[in-house]
């Protein structure tokens, strides 16, 4: 019995002394807002010609993605130019086009800057020239698809991808060409004129015989 009432007081006192040891205390989590960061960056189309409208396309890695906002700028032949948007024309036949991003997330946190480059592809003489006459006559056409037609090789009888000599004689019958629409609008233009010309001189005439009596 004493045995037993002394174990007792011993387990008791040990729960005291394990009680007594343990301490609580708080926990602080900080959280760090991370940059934005591009991932893929390219100028799109990847094959662009003089007509093209370049994109600067960027992918960002963000936890917030729909509100990083990019800063964009365009370098034409290493001189930096005003276009501020992810949009660019105003080129021509092998100029080197660069484009600089960085983005910046809703915390203005500023990330890191890439950058991308093309250059833009030479089009054919002929290209430059038809392209235009089938604007006239409302057929909407780019460069690249001229350039690659093979209708435009069947008419032309000659490879569509590189220049020659051959360029003078398409110049020269588009020429022709124009020449002939521009004389048929002219032609209906002045039946146009006489036709209401005609219809006003009757009742020139009637008033004319009305004003004598």
């Amino acid at each position: 019995m004493k045995k037993l009432l002394l174990l007792l007081i011993l387990l008791f006192s040990l729960n005291i002394v394990i009680a007594e040891s343990v301490q609580y205390g708080k926990v602080k989590l900080t959280v760090v807002n991370r940059a934005p960061r591009i991932t893929s960056l390219n100028i799109l189309p990847e094959e662009p010609y003089y007509d093209s409208m370049l994109e600067c396309n960027a992918i960002v890695e963000d936890e917030s993605p729909e509100t990083v906002t990019f800063v964009y700028k365009w370098y034409k032949n290493n001189v930096l130019l005003e276009e501020t948007s992810k949009y660019l024309t105003d080129i021509i036949d092998n100029d080197n086009i660069r484009c600089s991003v960085t983005p910046t997330d809703k915390y203005d946190e500023i990330g890191n800057t890439e950058t991308a480059q093309t250059t833009i592809l030479e089009s054919p003489v002929r290209v430059k020239v038809i392209k235009p006459v089938l604007n006239i006559v409302g057929i909407q056409v780019s460069a690249k698809d001229l350039k690659q037609s093979t209708s435009m090789q069947a008419i032309t009888g000659m490879v569509t991808g590189t220049n020659s000599s051959s360029d003078i004689t398409v110049v020269f019958l588009l020429g022709i060409f124009v020449i002939i629409l521009v004389g048929l609008n002219l032609t209906g233009f002045v039946i146009h004129l006489r036709r209401k010309k005609s219809v006003k001189s009757p009742k020139q005439g009637f008033l004319s015989a009305s004003y004598q009596q």
